[in-house]
């Protein structure tokens, strides 16, 4: 994929463009409303003092004085009550919006085209989105909009300070600026010495959790004891905290410089700015009521001048981050359909045309050259060892992948030619690990949770697994909420347990293509056999493909695959693989031998 590098103009048309469409224009008026009281605030109390000292010292009676001067009190007091409510509010609904803006993200995640997102760019990519919305309110889009709106208020205010300052004199604006420059300057190399120890912040953050998590695990307390670890994690925590001191040390002595570079500054720019101001009124081009005003609004232009700055590097850094999460909503499209269709609700034929496919970021192929036709109702058993390309050869066929070389057909049509989401509706497929969702039994069977329930063969689906006495054992039946991942109550499985459940969720679902990926692997190899067995009465009228290591629980299949490397190294039924004293016989005489050898240790 081509990274796009978008301008600053566009990811500001973005992000506001969202921002109204998830939180409506009144929002966006608020925080104009913010920009707008954010800078009023200083001028206003800038000029109360003046106003007072002109009241005060003119030719004004004491009553007019006291009320204007109280009035003036007043005012300011309600507009800074406004800014206090403003700001909040604003900052509230920021929050909102990156929560809103999470849909966003996640939309994407579960549109994604599968293989893309399993890459090592997909990775990528999905982090560059996580920064977006679950980095924090310092980074993404609520940190976008809030230093952007920053940048407004506090340029607003800098070009008003600009032009009073400089109806005091010209040259008193030039040295201002310059004298902040130094500021700014020593605020950066902060800033980037923050930057270019990110990545060791975050490893470190990252290690340390990682000791403190294991040293108080309580699986993992038994080993630390056993083994006498103690001393090993006490010497990596010294290790880190020394690591961490050098980066402490050379943190605080950048952030002294700063501060004291900024203590100094400030110090002579007061003096000469008032050294100044003292001779204008000496020399009456001014009086009291100006001098107090310009005192003000000169403290204030450099503090303005300053946040410009931080504001407009932060709102830099974060466009970076748009961009990024742009790039993520492009990233891993699903391809379109161009208008054909499957199919009716049966049994499908699968042919596999010299098909190869190799991962993005591997140069081998997992899969190579293979071809193969699964006829309609046809139950095939894929066998062989660890790393064959067994799971690799499922994702193909039901569509998770896209061959590298050659094409995947369904009924005779091209599955090229379908989009991802038609494909799956055609497959039930249970992989070896499996997925319990934090939701409730029902739930996790039916699969949607929008949809409307048909409990009866909801409960049908859960006796053919096998899983059904279970779930009725439980508190709530299947309203039961898994895991405790979210609910206090939720429940946890076993192994052997959660598999059924996995099944009963392909058998509810009922699609014509059935894939079981060695889900039962929790099983030991009888219970599997014996699983397999009846599951084979389950399934009449679909095409069926069963993957397993134990070649004698997919006997009862029409025909059987032993992959090795990619390809199809035997083919046929178990009686002739057996009788052809290949491969496949040898690997079966092995695993016979050892499950024998396993019941007489078992019996003893």
């Amino acid at each position: 994929m081509n990274k796009k590098n978008y301008s600053v103009l566009s990811n500001l048309k973005y992000s506001l463009g969202f921002f109204v469409f998830y939180m409506k224009k009144s929002t966006l008026f608020i925080g104009v409303m913010d920009i707008v009281i954010g800078v009023a605030i200083p001028f206003v109390s800038v000029f109360i003092p003046s106003i007072a000292i002109y009241y005060l010292t003119g030719d004004f009676d004491v009553i007019t004085s006291i009320i204007v001067i109280i009035s003036s009190i007043v005012i300011f007091q309600l507009i800074s009550i406004l800014s206090v409510k403003l700001e909040k509010t604003f900052s509230g609904k920021l929050f909102i919006f990156r929560l809103h803006f999470t849909k966003e993200y996640s939309d994407h995640i579960i549109d994604m085209d599968y293989e893309a997102m399993e890459s090592t760019q997909g990775r990528k990519q999905c982090a560059n989105g996580l920064e977006m919305v679950y980095m924090g309110n310092e980074d993404g889009i609520e940190a976008y909009l809030r230093y952007f709106f920053g940048v407004v208020k506090n340029l607003l205010g800098l070009v008003i300070s600009i032009i009073i300052t400089y109806t005091l004199h010209p040259l008193i604006v030039v040295f201002l600026i310059l004298s902040s420059v130094g500021v700014i300057y020593f605020n950066d190399q902060f800033h980037k010495f923050n930057v270019e120890n990110e990545d060791f912040n975050a490893a470190y953050y990252a290690r340390n959790q990682y000791l403190e998590k294991t040293s108080i695990d309580p699986k993992n307390i038994k080993d630390i004891k056993l083994y006498s670890m103690q001393k090993w994690i006490a010497s990596l925590y010294e290790r880190l905290i020394n690591d961490r001191k050098k980066y402490i040390d050379i943190y605080f002595n950048i952030m002294f410089k700063s501060t004291q570079f900024t203590l100094v500054s400030t110090f002579l720019k007061d003096i000469i700015v008032y050294l100044y101001l003292i001779y204008c009124l000496i020399q009456n081009t001014i009086d009291v009521p100006y001098f107090i005003m310009y005192v003000g609004v000169i403290s204030t232009l450099s503090n303005w001048l300053i946040e410009v700055f931080n504001n407009y590097k932060e709102f830099i850094r974060n466009d970076i981050v748009i961009s990024n999460f742009r790039n993520f909503k492009q990233y891993g499209k699903p391809l379109k359909s161009n208008g054909k269709s499957l199919l009716k609700n049966e049994a499908h034929s699968i042919t596999l045309e010299n098909v190869s496919f190799k991962y993005s970021d591997n140069d081998k192929y997992s899969i190579d050259n293979l071809s193969l036709e699964i006829k309609k109702g046809e139950k095939l058993a894929i066998v062989g060892a660890n790393g064959a390309g067994k799971t690799t050869l499922v994702k193909l066929i039901c569509g998770l992948y896209t061959p590298t070389k050659g094409r995947i057909l369904i009924d005779g049509i091209d599955c090229a030619t379908l989009c991802k989401d038609q494909i799956f509706k055609e497959f039930s497929v249970v992989f070896q690990d499996e997925v319990i969702f934090a939701f409730d039994v029902e739930s996790n069977v039916t699969g949607n949770i929008e949809s409307k329930t048909d409990y009866i063969k909801l409960e049908q689906a859960l006796k053919q697994a096998g899983i059904y006495d279970k779930i009725e054992s439980l508190p709530n039946n299947i309203k039961q909420n898994m895991t405790k991942r979210i609910y206090e109550d939720g429940v946890e499985f076993s192994g052997g347990e959660s598999s059924k459940l996995m099944l009963a969720r392909a058998l509810y679902n009922d699609a014509p293509v059935m894939i079981l990926d060695e889900p039962t692997s929790a099983l030991d190899p009888i219970a599997e056999s014996i699983l397999y067995e009846s599951y084979n009465q389950l399934i009449e009228n679909k095409t069926s493909i069963f993957i397993s290591h134990r070649l004698s629980s997919t006997r009862f299949c029409d025909r059987i695959i032993l992959l090795g490397d990619g390809a199809i190294l035997e083919i046929g039924t178990h009686e002739q693989l057996m009788n052809k004293g290949g491969a496949y016989h040898n690997m079966f005489d092995i695993q016979s031998h050892y499950y024998k050898k396993s019941e007489v240790k078992n019996n003893d």
